[in-house]
């Protein structure tokens, strides 16, 4: 393979500018690991729209980017004693909705008929505890073809990570392992364009998840959301309610929990651009 004079300049150029400067290209890396970013949460408003590459704990090791992402929960709302302001409380959350940002309200929508009969047909594909990743990555459930290759084994290296370290509990006597092969076997189109658009070291796509109901996420919610946590998404879930909806099926303390004031059990999720 031969280089042209040009090439080798344009290469000896890029060695300058994106190694001894600390700029990156688009799409320069191609591994990345989750680093948990703790913070105050006045800190998460400075830091939703920024740069991973400016986050405190960001580094590149071995070309692997460590990216510190943001899992966090808000319960209740900020007031004093009775003094409960709704309406602010909604403000705040609106400017939390930027454009790379999903939003889920009460719900995930995952059929359930359709989920349980995926689980059936993914039995195969684990033993003893162990995924087999060969056997997943080629198979019909896997056909995220559309994403290069190495976001393709980003997802199914994330898949193993939390698998093989035991982060979500089991419910009942099922094994949890095949509810993580059928909800990664199903992504949304609009999670599957936002993975697309990923660079790992500039801003990382969001989730927020609010909820007004008293009840528990299921399983292949949180699941959901951990999956897209290690992947490399912000996730962000107000619970103005203060129900443990998340916690309990989590086995590693993956998120940070805010207090921001007493509960509210009326308050109701607005439509956000009726809020000025």
């Amino acid at each position: 393979m031969k280089e042209s004079i040009g090439y080798k300049a344009q290469k000896e150029i890029e060695k300058i500018i994106y190694k001894d400067f600390g700029l990156y290209k688009f799409k320069q890396y191609k591994k990345a690991k989750v680093v948990q970013l703790l913070t105050a949460y006045d800190e998460i408003k400075l830091l939703w729209d920024q740069e991973i590459k400016f986050r405190t704990g960001f580094s590149v090791a071995s070309e692997t980017v460590n990216m510190p992402v943001i899992f966090a929960k808000m319960n209740g709302i900020p007031g004093k004693g009775s003094c409960i302001d709704s309406y602010h409380y909604w403000q705040e959350v609106k400017e939390f909705i930027t454009e790379n940002t999903i939003v889920y309200k009460n719900e995930i929508q995952i059929k359930v008929g359709f989920f349980e009969k995926l689980k059936i047909a993914l039995q195969g594909f684990t033993h003893k505890g162990k995924l087999n990743i060969e056997k997943l990555r080629f198979s019909k459930y896997f056909q995220y073809y559309s994403l290069p290759n190495y976001l393709r084994e980003h997802i199914l290296e994330k898949v193993k990570y939390i698998i093989d370290n035991n982060i979500l509990k089991s419910v009942s006597s099922k094994n949890v392992d095949i509810d993580i092969l059928a909800v990664v076997s199903k992504f949304p189109k609009k999670i599957i364009k936002k993975l697309n658009e990923f660079d790992f070291t500039k801003r990382n796509p969001k989730i927020i998840f609010i909820t007004d109901k008293e009840k528990l996420l299921s399983l292949p919610e949180v699941i959901f959301l951990v999956l897209l946590y290690y992947i490399g998404f912000d996730i962000l879930i107000f619970a103005p309610n203060g129900v443990s909806n998340i916690e309990y099926l989590l086995n590693k303390n993956i998120i940070q929990v805010h207090e921001l004031g007493n509960y509210n059990t009326k308050t109701k999720i607005p439509i956000f651009t009726l809020i000025f």
